[in-house]
């Protein structure tokens, strides 16, 4: 995840001098690349405002080659002296630098009721797997997910250790909540969070998830 934070005002020509405008906005892009130079499909997002406003843009980097980034604009240039920051910042799952499963063969992390995740999905990573232990008294559970982009499609699907499908919700933006009832018996269920979102419109988010005991109601 890099993340973007405009630090001053635009800088304007006073005299002989660069001064800081009582007005103007400062603003730039970031933008995304692979390390091959191939830019990546809608990977930049655009900061403009007072100084205070931020934005990020994510990548997932599931081979391990890194990727570039730039710092530009389309609209005006960006003075060497302008006050920004840049923060690099780990996208894993649940745990930093660490990567959930894509299927039920993989290393699925377990999930604690009442303890709330956040994660990362979209662009190469497009399923993240999470295990759910049981307590073994019957009853169901109460799953939320919130993504930080509210355009980002995805699909929540339940599965049963045999990887039976439980339940399945889709969204077209927006937080999903959803009551599970576990099959009988059953000792840990297993939950699916995939992308939906087109491969020529690429989109990358965190997301916020959280379960715990109940039927819903």
């Amino acid at each position: 995840m890099v993340r973007g934070l405009i630090q001053s005002k635009r800088l304007i020509r006073e005299g002989g001098d660069m001064v800081e405008s009582s007005s103007g906005y400062s603003q730039y892009r970031i933008s995304l690349y692979k390390m091959k130079g191939k830019k990546n499909r809608g990977r930049f997002v655009r900061l403009s405002g007072e100084p205070g406003s931020y934005g990020h843009v994510g990548y997932s980097d599931t081979s391990g080659k890194g990727f570039i980034f730039t710092i530009s604009s389309a609209y005006d240039r960006v003075h060497k002296d302008a006050l920004f920051n840049i923060e690099v910042t780990d996208a894993g799952d649940k745990l930093q630098g660490f990567e959930a499963a894509a299927d039920l063969k993989g290393d699925v992390v377990p999930l604690t009721l009442y303890e709330e995740i956040v994660g990362h999905l979209g662009d190469d990573d497009s399923v993240d797997i999470y295990k759910v232990p049981l307590a073994g008294s019957g009853k169901g559970v109460v799953l939320g997910v919130t993504p930080a982009d509210s355009k980002f499609r995805y699909r929540v699907t339940a599965k049963s250790a045999k990887g039976r499908r439980i339940l399945s919700k889709s969204s077209r933006g927006g937080p999903v909540h959803v009551a599970i009832k576990p099959p009988a018996g059953s000792n840990e269920i297993f939950i699916e969070l995939k992308s939906n979102n087109p491969k020529l419109e690429t989109r990358f988010t965190s997301y916020s998830l959280d379960i715990k005991a109940g039927d819903g109601d």
